[in-house]
């Protein structure tokens, strides 16, 4: 390395980035962003539920094939045999890697050697590109920030109208709620650290046996003009379609679906 490249290196380490209203978390477009997530489900407890998450292809309404991701699975409530501990059972979920094995680091000379991957504080909303074909299942929206809690999470769920059908679905960063080990927690104002967030990915654990499947194009976090043309876009999608009605869907649901055999 030349001392150019050298003290451009160290440049790149206290330069602050240029800020942009939107900021890609994942886009599963490319193909290998897909690598940068893993998976699990009940069976890490004995439990039976099985996941998923592959690269899937899909074609827009102007025939151009692009890629996404594909998490599924089936989920069973069953109780592990050999586990009494384990009262609960029947979830799965998939999150972004950890960029180090630090469970929480206080100090660090530049963002480059945090053990957090971004910062949402100048954000407002989360914007996501999805589609399922199971719209009676209910899918959450999990984050972890950089904290000394290895169990705590905000969460938010995702709600989806038009089944079959991508959908931007826009949730405000403000409106996440803090759970720990599936429970809610007392929270105050101010308590997510934006600027310390560790990890993104989604989970299901709706207390339904079967199959689950949903499809993601895109995360982001938006702020500004580029949170308004995706809350318009939103808005245009939505106009003049039949909206999923979940009353009615859990009802077919529950007379279409029988528990899976105890293995």
């Amino acid at each position: 390395m030349t001392s150019r490249g050298f003290l451009s290196g160290i440049k790149s380490l206290f330069t602050v980035p240029e800020f942009k209203e939107s900021l890609t978390l994942l886009d599963f477009a490319n193909a290998y962003d897909i690598q940068k997530v893993i998976t699990r489900c009940d069976q890490e407890l004995g439990g039976y539920s099985t996941v998923n998450m592959d690269v899937a292809r899909d074609t827009k309404p102007n025939g151009e094939r692009t890629a996404c991701a594909h998490f599924h699975g089936n989920l069973s409530l069953n109780l592990p045999k050999t586990r009494p501990d384990v009262s609960q059972s029947g979830w799965a979920m998939w999150r972004t890697k950890n960029k180090n094995n630090y469970q929480h680091k206080i100090a660090y000379i530049s963002d480059r050697f945090a053990n957090f991957w971004w910062d949402f504080g100048p954000y407002q909303a989360m914007v996501l590109r999805l589609k399922t074909d199971t719209p009676h299942r209910k899918f959450l929206l999990n984050v972890q920030t950089d904290t000394m809690s290895r169990t705590d999470l905000f969460q938010h769920r995702l709600f989806l109208n038009t089944p079959g059908k991508w959908e931007t679905v826009i949730l405000p960063i403000d409106d996440f709620v803090l759970t720990n080990r599936g429970f809610i927690q007392k929270q105050y104002q101010g308590e997510m650290e934006k600027d310390r967030i560790k990890s993104v990915g989604m989970g299901i654990l709706d207390k339904q046996y079967g199959y689950y499947s949903l499809y993601i194009e895109s995360i982001k976090v938006m702020t500004g003009n580029a949170l308004a043309e995706a809350i318009q876009l939103a808005r245009e999608e939505n106009i003049g379609v039949e909206r999923y009605k979940p009353e009615i869907a859990e009802k077919e649901s529950k007379n279409e679906t029988s528990p899976l055999p105890s293995t």
